[in-house]
């Protein structure tokens, strides 16, 4: 379900992909669900948990790993951390 939604809002051209990419939007307010794989060290985990509650973002915890959730995502890169944008 979580891939199903990241690969419509990748279609849509909302989804958002890396740390620095979704920290950046987090603190603009502009992110409606927040996705964070297991591997995320836990500060980091925390911080973008905090960053979330403040901008009104759901938090998603993914169940697989970052090798599954990238091919899945058909992505030739790994990904800890994603983000769908909100509908403007």
């Amino acid at each position: 379900m979580v891939v199903e939604k990241l690969l419509k809002a990748h279609k849509e051209k909302r989804a958002i992909f890396g740390l620095k990419e979704v920290t950046h939007s987090l603190v603009l307010h502009d992110v409606d669900e927040l996705f964070i794989t297991p591997s995320v060290e836990h500060q980091t985990a925390a911080k973008l948990h905090r960053l979330a509650s403040l901008a009104g973002a759901k938090v998603t915890p993914v169940e697989s790993r970052v090798e599954e959730f990238s091919s899945h995502l058909k992505k030739p890169f790994n990904i800890s951390v994603a983000a769908i944008r909100k509908v403007k």
